[in-house]
């Protein structure tokens, strides 16, 4: 995500300059809702994510969704790996679908309610890579991106895919039509 020491951006650089982005994890759900939303145009998507990213539009359009995508991604360079930004990437998690448990699990285990809070981006990203096991949003996530076909018991296979079932995503994609989609958008896009 972001080495330890460097301080939370609140800030891109584009074409030598700063432009001040917004920081808030709210925006940023919202963000990563549209990164893979079928829901409007490309066009639409563009307008509607770089809106809630900067307070002032940067000239260079180009950039500036650089600019998003770096700040999105933790502020990692293009290339960069961080395994505990990985689960930001799992496709086993929305979000916007799954607030309410991540909400109470942000309540329960940091003491933090995040209806009352404005919540850096990357702080917000640490605390949920850190979030237990035992917390009701990680279980949801494992039961999701559990492969059952591996499960020999029934009854045990059975428990696990009535799970999948119970807490299957209204629109789950697959991390690779995740990736082709943010592609596809944002190439549409210029």
């Amino acid at each position: 995500m972001m080495d330890s020491i460097q301080r939370l951006s609140e800030s891109v650089n584009i074409d030598g300059m700063e432009y001040k982005i917004n920081t808030d994890f709210k925006a940023w759900i919202e963000i990563e809702h549209l990164f893979f939303s079928t829901e409007c145009g490309d066009a639409e998507k563009l307008a509607r994510v770089l809106a809630l990213a900067y307070p002032s539009l940067p000239h260079n359009p180009i950039e500036a969704v650089k600019g998003v995508l770096w700040f999105y991604s933790g502020g990692k360079e293009s290339g960069d790996h961080d395994e505990r930004a990985d689960i930001v990437k799992m496709p086993f998690y929305d979000l916007k679908e799954d607030f309410c448990y991540v909400w109470g699990a942000f309540l329960s285990e940091f003491g933090i309610d995040l209806t009352e809070v404005s919540l850096h981006w990357w702080k917000f990203r640490a605390l949920l890579c850190c979030l237990s096991e035992n917390c009701k949003f990680s279980k949801i996530v494992a039961y999701r991106s559990l492969d059952t076909s591996s499960i020999k018991d029934t009854k045990q296979r059975q428990f696990y895919e009535k799970m999948k079932r119970r807490f299957r995503l209204k629109c789950a994609f697959s991390e690779e039509l995740k990736e082709k989609q943010l592609t596809s958008s944002l190439d549409g896009l210029f």
